[in-house]
């Protein structure tokens, strides 16, 4: 007599292929979120903190602590600054219809800095252009210019 064999809660075939295809676009996400600069490096290390503790996970017994890590890890693109996730999201549209646009890392490497930088002291901006001039504790952007002659402002602290 024949083992009967458990049923698949999804029996169409493509549908199967169409949640594992949403599974690795979901990765894909968390992937190029973790190497964006843009996204704090609390979040960064807090997901990663979060996929040691699936590979060891009886570090601390107790069922809570499991849930606050899974749910964690299932909603860290929710926790990421929008504007960066709907971002990365349009890129990875591009590159499906074949628009691949330049490596991120390859385009930082083609920008120079200007040696300007401008903090927001007092309600208003500031420009510096030595770094030593800037004072401690303020929030400091910088300006590149990339190789089309575009000025661009990164946050340098």
């Amino acid at each position: 007599m024949a083992t009967p064999q458990p049923k698949s809660p999804v029996r169409d075939p493509e549908k199967r292929a169409g949640m594992m295809l949403q599974i690795l676009k979901g990765l894909k996400l968390k992937i190029r979120l973790l190497q964006d600069p843009r996204v704090s490096i609390w979040l960064k290390l807090s997901f990663l903190c979060g996929v040691l503790w699936i590979i060891f996970p009886d570090l601390i017994v107790g069922p809570i602590d499991d849930a606050i890590v899974f749910y964690f890890l299932l909603n860290f693109e929710d926790l990421c600054p929008q504007w960066v996730v709907r971002e990365v999201l349009a890129q990875m549209e591009e590159e499906e219809k074949g628009n691949r646009p330049q490596d991120q890392k390859k385009a930082r490497h083609k920008e120079r800095p200007t040696g300007r930088f401008v903090a927001r002291i007092n309600g208003g901006p500031v420009f510096f252009e030595r770094e030593e001039d800037i004072p401690e504790g303020v929030a400091v952007w910088q300006e590149f210019v990339d190789r089309a002659g575009q000025k661009k402002w990164r946050r340098y602290r």
